[in-house]
């Protein structure tokens, strides 16, 4: 294959290219946002294919599936290749491109035998793993032990990221909680074997255990890949971290691109530590930054670098543009959430009609999922199509869906989907032969009229039976005398779902914990209709919200985290929210490593905008079933202001006190 070392090259900067030509050996590239690291890494190893390494020796190893087709497509385009992402996946003259969990599962479909696993394993997913967990629960007699399945899940998962097997993680286990989940474990994992099965966790866990224990194993696969290039590096985990140092131990021929700046996923088990540690683990490393952002406006980056600067941890580096300066950063102060989606809704109209610029081209960033109900019916009732990245949209969600089913359920008792969704939705200790036997039940008049009699017979069979019918009809007598928000909180307390949620570690609990909040704040809203009529309204508004949903189509604006920001970019960035206690999160004020990582966070999302930045915040934002008064985020403050547009749309004096500074 030949390949024209000039052509590569050309149209790369300076810095692209010191990096891309390095000579062998272990390379840092220090990426900042919007500098063409994947540009880099594909470019190197198109490079040391130019160089005779033979394109088999060289692995290319990232996080999720869609960044490894990028890859493959772009090595593909480089080698003029058609039909390049195909090829690349199943050729052995082409370099391997693929995530860490993809090799790991390479190296355990060869040698796993030696672990006492067959070749032909099948690799559980999250369905599978909660069925088998359940299934634990229960064998090891710890159904009354109110030990909630996704917590000992979400449990497992964290102790196999930090490289804890069954035996380990019981040696460190404190508490009653973590003893009955180290039972779990062993039980579960002992089970996984048993059914020739692994979950996605195992595939890193087992992966380095291999390479680990039978150097024999590991010396063929160092000798196989000789090069190995690592995106995101800063994402890595222990078990990822490992594996690319035993990798690359023979050689030490190890490129690794990436931006402690944008390290945002240590709940995912992610370490930054591991790229400060880079040139500690190879001290002979090259070191090379890319600064040079092609993205986004120099007043944008300024910004960036003047609030990522506070941070302690991390790698000097300044980021700057050839790009014009742009507008100034627009600072927008709001009296409330409603207020705040009202204005992103009618400037995303100006900028539609006045500017012409597309919806596609528009995103809307938020600290938590919970943020996005009042955004999306406002979205909803202007006629604009939007899309989530990375959720549900609101009322999809499943914690949404299934305290909802069993709101209506109370509300209409002859509504038997609704009942089999709650029934589903949390174990009751009832079976599903026992469902259809209560779906049947329902149609009776007097569960109906919320009369006790006419269960006798059933609940003689099953107290679980007998004990959710009394649940549920002291519920519908909260229906009949209790506003809406109290009736739903009765709901999700009385349930035990909301006990379930709070049990839950973790940003997806905490996540699924505040859109339950969320819902509780909206009902709020149809407290002042009277019991009754508010329940009719709440239901019909969350069916209209609902049903609106599925039929938008057409050009759509984005609506996400700031954590699925990451990667993305677009003309018009609106930073949702920015106030003490929700960004930052409250959760991080007293961790200053928590705090660092939501700096981070927000410097992820600033760097998102190409043109247009929007920050805003609320005097008060009703959120979570409360109203929250909150100062101004103390990032907008490391801000400086001759970068700052500022805007009150609340004509409050105490406006002038709070940005006193600027």
């Amino acid at each position: 294959m030949s390949i024209n070392k000039d052509d590569l090259v050309k149209h790369l900067n300076s810095e692209q290219k010191e990096a891309v030509v390095a000579p062998m050996g272990p390379i840092l590239v220090v990426a900042g946002a919007g500098s063409g690291k994947t540009k880099v890494l594909t470019h190197r190893a198109v490079f040391l294919m130019s160089e005779g390494v033979e394109p088999s020796g060289i692995l290319a190893v990232t996080f999720t599936n869609k960044a490894a087709e990028e890859m493959r497509e772009r090595i593909g385009n480089l080698l003029g290749m058609k039909n390049f992402s195909q090829k690349m996946r199943f050729s052995k003259s082409l370099p391997w491109v693929g995530t860490f969990h993809s090799f790991c599962a390479s190296v355990l479909r060869e040698d796993i035998e030696k672990l006492g696993y067959p070749s032909n394993f099948v690799i559980y997913n999250d369905q599978d793993q909660t069925a088998l967990i359940k299934e634990a629960i229960n064998k090891l007699g710890m159904k009354e032990e109110n030990i909630d399945a996704w917590r000992a899940k979400d449990a497992i998962s964290k102790a196999k990221n930090e490289l804890l097997d069954p035996e380990n993680f019981a040696a460190s286990a404190q508490g009653y909680t973590q003893i009955k989940i180290a039972q779990i474990y062993d039980f579960y994992q002992k089970k996984l074997k048993e059914n020739k099965s692994l979950d996605f966790d195992d595939l890193l866990l087992l992966g380095l255990k291999v390479l680990r224990e039978y150097p024999d194993i590991l010396k063929k696969w160092q000798e196989k890949f000789q090069h190995i290039l690592v995106d995101e590096y800063q994402d890595t985990n222990a078990a990822q971290y490992n594996i690319v140092k035993l990798l690359s131990g023979r050689k030490g021929n190890v490129f690794v691109v990436g931006d402690i700046d944008q390290s945002i996923y240590s709940w995912r088990g992610a370490d930054f530590r591991n790229i400060l540690q880079f040139e500690q683990d190879f001290p002979e490393a090259k070191v090379v930054k890319l600064e040079e952002n092609y993205r986004s406006t120099q007043n944008i980056l300024e910004a960036a670098n003047f609030l990522i600067e506070k941070n302690v941890n991390r790698k000097e580096k300044n980021l700057w543009t050839k790009n014009e300066a742009g507008p100034l950063i627009k600072l927008v102060h709001v009296t409330d959430e409603k207020m705040e989606a009202s204005f992103v809704v009618d400037e995303i109209i100006r900028l539609k009609n006045e500017e012409k610029i597309k919806l596609d081209d528009i995103a809307v960033l938020y600290r938590t999922n919970a943020q996005s109900r009042v955004l999306e019916e406002y979205l909803i009732e202007a006629g604009i199509t939007y899309q989530l990245i990375g959720a549900f949209k609101f009322f999809e969600r499943k914690e949404i869906k299934d305290l909802l089913a069993w709101a209506r359920f109370i509300f209409n008792t002859e509504d038997t989907i609704g009942l089999k969704r709650v029934l589903e939705s949390m174990p009751l200790g009832l079976g599903s032969a026992k469902a259809e036997e209560v779906v049947a039940f329902l149609s009776k008049e007097n569960f109906i009229k919320g009369e006790s009699g006419g269960l006798n017979k059933i609940s003689r069979r099953d107290q679980a039976l007998t004990n959710f019918k009394n649940l549920i009809l002291d519920l519908k007598k909260s229906l009949a005398q209790d506003k809406p928000s109290v009736f739903l909180e009765k709901v999700a307390q009385k349930s035990g779902y909301l006990k379930r949620l709070e049990g839950l570690k973790g940003e997806e609990g905490q996540s699924r914990l505040e859109n339950i909040k969320e819902l509780f704040g909206l009902a709020k809203s149809f407290d002042d209709f009277g019991v009754e009529q508010g329940m009719c309204m709440f239901f019909e508004h969350v069916s209209l919200m609902s049903a609106q949903d599925e039929i938008q189509k057409g050009e759509k604006v984005s609506l996400m985290t700031m954590h699925a920001a990451k990667g993305l970019e677009y003309e018009v960035i609106f930073m949702v929210g920015m106030e003490e206690g929700m960004f930052p999160h409250d959760r991080s004020s007293t961790n200053p490593d928590a705090l660092e990582e939501e700096r981070r966070l927000c410097y992820v999302g600033i760097t998102r905008a190409k043109k247009l930045l929007y920050l805003i915040n609320a005097r008060k934002r009703f959120i979570f079933g409360s109203t929250y008064a909150h100062l101004p985020s103390r990032f907008i403050y490391e801000i400086p202001e001759h970068l700052l547009e500022f805007t009150d749309l609340t004509d409050e004096d105490h406006v002038k006190t709070i940005y006193l500074d600027f």
